[in-house]
């Protein structure tokens, strides 16, 4: 029986230290990775505040009154805003017509005999918007070769 109680208490000791053993290299092996973690958030930590400083000297407004000054861009008016109501009453801000400048098929061209006076409006607002960016498109590009 002494015999049988001894191999039994070395057997559990073993176990035990085989047991102990793992949760050792386990707790270093979580330690590592704790540390390679801080390092990575330190990291993006400072990544992060260089994007910081980086979007602030870009959104700075000294620089995007230069950009605008350069592309032709002038400040908001508040007579500009305006309600969807009030476009009936808008002016055509160009007399040239969009759909000369495209290939056949590509701008839709106004039918008065289709649609109201109201579509007559609204193809108006899109040629215009059409020729502001058109303007816009070209001057970016000359802007661009010129850098």
């Amino acid at each position: 029986m002494l015999r049988f109680l001894t191999v039994s208490v070395l057997a559990a000791t073993l176990c035990v230290a085989g047991v102990l053993y793992k949760i050792k290299y386990d707790t270093r092996s979580l330690q590592r990775e704790a540390v390679a973690l801080r390092k990575q958030i330190a990291t993006e930590r400072q990544q992060l505040a260089v994007l910081k400083a980086e979007w602030s000297i870009l959104t700075h407004p000294r620089r995007i009154d230069k950009l605008a000054a350069l592309l032709g861009l002038e400040p908001l008016k508040p007579q500009q805003i305006i309600s969807y109501r009030d476009l009936d009453a808008l002016p055509l801000a160009s007399g040239r017509d969009v759909g000369s400048q495209f290939a056949p098929g590509q701008a839709s061209h106004f039918d008065e005999s289709v649609a109201g006076e109201g579509a007559h409006k609204a193809q108006r607002v899109k040629n215009d918007l059409v020729n502001d960016f058109l303007q816009l498109n070209a001057k970016r590009e000359e802007v661009s070769h010129d850098q």
